[in-house]
């Protein structure tokens, strides 16, 4: 084992018997200790250490609620808000899980408004702009072996973001061929 990981299990260690000994919160605990507040609940809770009884009755989130939330599929944010619960709770419910944040498992990074996830901050941008101008509209319509970011009545538009990447503008190059 690197001493690294010793040093961090050891500061986990001292982090769970502060945490037993005093009346504050795991979050403020974690905060002392410089370490993640998610991963340190999740810690206790492997160690059979409930957290933080006040905020459990509080926020009384069942098995139901938590398999249907979509843990790594939309942003911890979105179901925060969805279960009417803080980001934290979240996150440490899909940490427990083993699951991965929205953003790392599938590299999204904006949610447009249909609850469709996109990579591109242009086309969240072009959504809303669709949208707040009542416009209808299809995302990410495949045509052949390519998919077209919007479909606005027999029109496929591509968000062209990524201009300066030779790939990227090979490929965009091949779609505007294809879709014209």
């Amino acid at each position: 084992m690197r001493e690294r990981d010793i040093a961090s299990r050891k500061k986990y260690e001292r982090a769970k018997i502060d945490y037993l000994n005093s009346k504050d919160s795991a979050s403020e605990i974690a905060s002392r200790y410089k370490i993640s507040a998610c991963r340190f609940i999740v810690y206790l809770h492997k160690c059979g250490i409930q957290t933080d009884k006040c905020r459990e009755k509080k926020y009384n989130v069942t098995k139901e609620q938590w398999d249907s939330a979509s843990l790594g599929n939309l942003p911890d944010g979105i179901i925060a808000k969805n279960l009417n619960i803080p980001i934290r709770l979240v996150c440490a419910e899909r940490l427990k899980r083993g699951i991965k944040s929205f953003n790392k498992s599938k590299n999204w990074l904006y949610m447009l408004r249909e609850g469709v996830p996109c990579r591109s901050k242009y086309e969240a941008m072009y959504d809303t702009y669709l949208h707040e101008n009542n416009i209808e509209h299809k995302h990410e319509v495949k045509i052949g072996p390519y998919i077209a970011d919007v479909k606005i009545g027999n029109e496929y538009h591509e968000i062209a973001g990524m201009i300066g990447y030779p790939k990227y503008n090979k490929k965009t190059r091949t779609k505007k061929t294809i879709l014209s």
